[in-house]
């Protein structure tokens, strides 16, 4: 979970498998507050789950969204998208 100021900005799940191949979901924004402040945010969420997946050993991490802010997010931190079956998958 990402807080500014004690308030909470954003906050997601990482679900393990018992492969190499991790996912993220569920990832909740607040809408209301400032676009910089929100895409700050949910790239330093994105970029600890990816940390905290790497020192697991995962290799793959999928990510099946259609919130647009998010998907902008993902792919400026390097993700692919994948438009066959749309989700994005990065390897770690």
């Amino acid at each position: 979970m990402v807080h500014v100021e004690h308030l909470p900005i954003a906050a997601g799940f990482i679900y393990l498998t018992n492969s190499k191949l991790a996912f993220i979901n569920d990832i909740i924004y607040d809408k209301n507050k400032d676009k910089k402040l929100l895409h700050n945010s949910l790239d330093l969420l994105i970029v600890a789950f990816e940390q905290t997946l790497k020192e697991l050993g995962f290799k793959t991490v999928v990510i099946i969204n259609t919130d647009e802010m998010l998907n902008n997010s993902y792919k400026a931190l390097g993700w692919k998208e994948d438009i066959t079956i749309n989700k994005l998958i990065k390897n770690l």
